[in-house]
């Protein structure tokens, strides 16, 4: 299982690297176990 900050990272250069989006900006984390997290990121296109 990945890791939050494996996840995150991963989710926010998917984002970044996808040619219309000018903006990725991390709302809010939250780990409740090892492997259950929650992420909201917002992306600008």
């Amino acid at each position: 299982m990945t890791g939050l900050p494996s996840l995150l990272g991963l989710v926010t250069t998917a984002l970044q690297t996808h040619p219309g989006c000018t903006r990725v900006e991390i709302i809010q984390t939250k780990e409740f176990s090892q492997n259950q997290y929650f992420i909201k990121e917002r992306a600008e296109y």
